[in-house]
Order: structure tokens, then C-alpha cells, then sequence
């Protein structure tokens, strides 16, 4: 994929006309938008991750540390 990419890239690039012009932006516009929206869900589920493990930690800290009288 990433080499038909590279090579479509530059054949769009290499006949300059208006129409391979608007190819070659949304080409690279929609695999930037495809890009992102693979790559998000998983970053934003790592973000989610590290907080639960950060308040369960947190909360097992406060019980352990808090004073009964």
C-alpha cells in the first residue's frame, strides 16, 4: 500500500495539470483523514489505560495511608 502510495504520489506529481493536481491533494488528504482514524482509537485506549491504572493506584494508596480512630 505504502509504495503505491509513494508511486502515485509522484506520477500525479510528475504530469502537472489542474486535474492531477486535485488527484494528488486528495490523495494525500484522505490518507492523512484514513491514517488518523486508525491510529486515534488506539491512542486515546492508551490514554484510558494509563488513567484507570493511575486512579486504582491512587485509591490503593489513599486506603493504605488513610487513619482510622
Amino acid at each position: 500500500y505504502w509504495n503505491y502510495l509513494r508511486k502515485q504520489t509522484f506520477v500525479l506529481e510528475s504530469y502537472v495539470t489542474w486535474v492531477n493536481w486535485i488527484m494528488n491533494k486528495a490523495l494525500f488528504a484522505v490518507h492523512c483523514y484514513l491514517s488518523w482514524c486508525f491510529v486515534m482509537p488506539y491512542f486515546m485506549a492508551t490514554i484510558h489505560v494509563a488513567a484507570a491504572v493511575r486512579v486504582g493506584h491512587y485509591d490503593s494508596l489513599r486506603k493504605e495511608t488513610s487513619y482510622n480512630f
